[in-house]
This record gives C-alpha cells, structure tokens and sequence, in this order.
C-alpha cells in the first residue's frame, strides 16, 4: 500500500513540476534524469578509450608518467555536456554524476582490455576541505562511485587530501595554472597505493596541470601504474 502511494504521490508531483530533458524538451521518465536516455546515448563521445595514442594521453604523457589516460565526451560550450556538467557541479545533481561515471565504467571495462584484466584504486581528485564545506559533496567522489559498479577495485576519499585551496583557474594559462597546481595536494595513506594500479577520476580534464600534480604526488609512493579517467575533455 504504501508503494503504491509513493508512485501516485511521485506521479502527480511530475504532473504539477513537468521534467523535460534538456537537450530535446521530451518529457523523463522517472528513470531519467536531466536528460533522456536518446539524448544521452548521442552524447559527443571521444571513444579514447579504443586508442592509447589519444590526444588526452599525449598531454600527460609528456609531463608526467601514466599509462591511460581516458575520458567520456567532448566538453563544448554549446553542447549537452557543459549543461550536464553545470548541474553535476552547481546545482547538487548528485545521481547524474553517479550514472554518467556508471555509463563510462561499463564502456571502459567492455571495450578495453586494460581496465578489464586489471583491479584499481580509485583516487578522486579531492576538494580543499573548504570548498568541501561549501558544496557538500566531491563531484569526481561520485562519478568514481559510479565507476566502481563496473570496473574492479575500490575507491577512496580518504587516501589523499588537497591541502592548498585554489582560486578559480578558469582563466590562467598552462604554466600559471601548474605554479598554482604544483603543491596542491598530499597522500594521507600512501600504503594504500603502494604497487597498485591507481586510477585518477575527475569531471572535466582542461590543461591537465591539476590532474598532472596530483600524478606527481602519486609517483612518489610507487605504484604499479597511474591512469586518468574523466567524465569529459575539452583542449581549449
């Protein structure tokens, strides 16, 4: 009985507040969310994750040492992507970052092997603990959440923490954004990842200097691999 009144009661709240998909204004389902599963399934994807030479892997690769480097969809201001983003970050859409990381996770361990033959240790790019305050969740913390349905391994907000609190980046270039990077962050429990494979999850990979610094920190506890995953890739 009581079921029964919660769908009546989600059914007329869906009457009275209509929820429409972004991108096409179709009505959702109570299944979807933000966005409809069409839309969602022409999302711009890179399809990194069938080519190791990608040009986010030859980014990092350059500065630091990786051995994936992958990421979901193409970041544009006038797509889908950025508005799915915006409510992931902003606007508290705490079960849209978990799907899209649950989407990735079943790509990456169908369609390339490295994530399918091997376990992982989820890092999370983590927030300063006053943006943490602020926000009251870590956006890259769930879309890993969401990841770790399909890939093997575990992930953790607790074996790394950001130690320096940043202002926006938005608008430096490459080099001041890594001086700004540089001593960002610290391993808490670094036997953690000692002879693992580390996976580095974030929401969106820019000029890599955050995700490169945090690399280095990495590197210095010696794990068996680094590689990087992102829910989206923009090179402007």
């Amino acid at each position: 009985m009581m079921s029964v009144l919660l769908k009546m009661a989600e059914d007329l709240s869906h009457l009275i507040f209509p929820r429409n998909c972004i991108q096409c204004k179709s009505a959702l389902t109570s299944d979807e969310n933000l966005i409809c599963s069409c839309c969602m399934a022409i999302l711009p994807q890179t399809g990194y994750w069938k080519d190791g030479e990608n040009p986010m892997y030859k980014i990092l690769h350059a500065r630091c040492g990786i051995t994936h480097a992958s990421s979901l969809y193409f970041f544009e201001k006038q797509n889908s992507v950025r508005e799915i983003l915006h409510h992931i970050k902003y606007r508290n859409n705490q079960k849209l970052a978990i799907r899209c990381g649950e989407i990735f996770g079943h790509i990456l361990i169908n369609e390339n092997s490295w994530f399918h033959d091997n376990e992982f240790v989820m890092l999370p790019v983590p927030l300063h603990p006053d943006r943490m305050i602020s926000r009251g969740y870590n956006q890259s913390f769930l879309i890993a959440t969401g990841l770790i349905k399909a890939i093997n391994g575990i992930v953790s907000d607790e074996y790394c923490e950001r130690i320096i609190s940043t202002s926006s980046q938005t608008k430096r270039d490459r080099y001041d954004r890594w001086i700004n990077s540089k001593a960002l962050f610290k391993m808490v429990e670094p036997e953690k990842i000692s002879f693992k494979n580390v996976l580095i999850v974030d929401d969106v990979f820019t000029t890599g200097a955050t995700v490169e610094a945090l690399v280095h920190t990495i590197e210095k506890h010696e794990p068996k691999s680094i590689s990087v995953v992102t829910l989206a890739f923009t090179d402007s």
